[in-house]
């Protein structure tokens, strides 16, 4: 399908008609800081800035209710939440969309000897992800080390690429792609001079990106890399806060919750993370990881190691640069790899 291409400042108007059918939210800047909030009149869109969150609260939101029940001495009645909303997450970063598909081989595995989070599933069948194209990266993006690209469409349903003072927008050939064409007088065929001029501008972008430094995956036993003094320096440095967890979108740690009271309960489910020290802590107390250097070990090795090792080699990492860029004491994920892929595990 070839793509479309309308005019800047039809942006509005071409959002107005997608949110006739879907919940449309879109990159919105408060006080200096850019999220995802509800497309109305009033919001104006910012496609300039990566957003401090990922899109992965609308695939596993910070706090999400499972199921409901209530119980009798006679019976017991159980609904279960499964998520039907259909909506629209416009302004995305390439990123986001491997972000998903990454998350996805982890929680929604295809083989018929693992079982799928059947809620994960749920939002990722209602979630349509159009992506901003990055046409000057980020100054902490490094997503094409990690195999991405700037204007890269895997998991995505559509992509916008800004020309300037138009937008090419090009369907990727999903399910729901019929939906999300242009239309009326906004359904214009992008031309071969839209398409070269396009091209450029993800060649230039790609550039950028392949001038900075490349994560480096070591490919040494485990054994090797697992007491390295590497674990102990980043541990005196880390705060344990949290941060790169929240803000990571392929980081997918979660606690159950269960209510319960005069005959009515819940179950939920809420952001984890392994950077807490009561998260692999046994009810009887014993702590297998006991203190920040087995913690800040496990993060960069699942990363870095573990997914790897059981998803054809893709690092669970991305590139998007939050951990990098809100890092309180500046802790980086490619310097951790780099010294990992160095002279047998440690760089001397």
């Amino acid at each position: 399908m070839r793509p479309y291409i309308f005019n800047k400042s039809n942006l509005s108007a071409y959002l107005k008609q997608l949110d006739t059918v879907f919940e449309v939210w879109i990159p919105v800047t408060e006080n200096g800081i850019t999220t995802f909030n509800l497309f109305n009149k009033q919001n104006d869109i910012d496609l300039g800035k990566i957003p401090r969150t990922s899109v992965k609260s609308f695939f596993l939101p910070q706090h999400e209710l499972l199921m409901e029940y209530s119980a009798s001495p006679d019976s017991i009645q159980l609904d279960e939440c499964l998520p039907s909303k259909k909506r629209i997450i416009f302004g995305v970063k390439p990123c986001e969309g491997r972000a998903v598909k990454l998350n996805s081989q982890l929680l929604v595995p295809e083989t018929k000897y693992q079982k799928q989070d059947l809620y994960f599933k749920a939002n990722q069948q209602n979630t349509i992800l159009i992506a901003y194209g990055c046409n000057q990266p980020g100054v902490g993006c490094f997503c094409r080390s990690t195999g991405g690209d700037p204007f890269g469409k895997t998991g995505l349903d559509a992509i916008v690429t800004d020309l300037g003072d138009r937008l090419l927008l090009e369907t990727t050939g999903t399910e729901i792609s019929n939906q999300l064409i242009p239309k009326n007088d906004l359904n214009e065929e992008a031309t071969e001079s839209d398409l070269t001029a396009a091209e450029q501008i993800k060649k230039n972008a790609c550039k950028v990106l392949d001038e900075r430094s490349e994560i480096k995956v070591s490919k040494e036993n485990i054994h090797t890399v697992f007491d390295l003094e590497i674990w102990k320096e980043t541990a005196m440095r880390c705060l344990n806060c949290g941060i790169c967890t929240y803000l990571c979108p392929t980081c997918s740690c979660f606690d159950m919750m269960d209510y319960f009271e005069d005959g009515k309960g819940s179950q939920s489910r809420c952001w984890d993370s392994c950077m807490f020290s009561l998260f692999t802590q046994h009810s009887l107390g014993h702590n297998p990881r006991p203190s920040k250097k087995e913690r800040v070990r496990q993060r960069f090795l699942h990363k870095l190691r573990y997914y790897p090792e059981h998803h054809n080699g893709e690092i669970s990492c991305v590139g998007c640069g939050r951990c990098v860029l809100h890092c309180p004491v500046n802790i980086d994920i490619r310097e951790i790899a780099d010294r990992l892929s160095l002279n047998g595990g440690e760089r001397g």
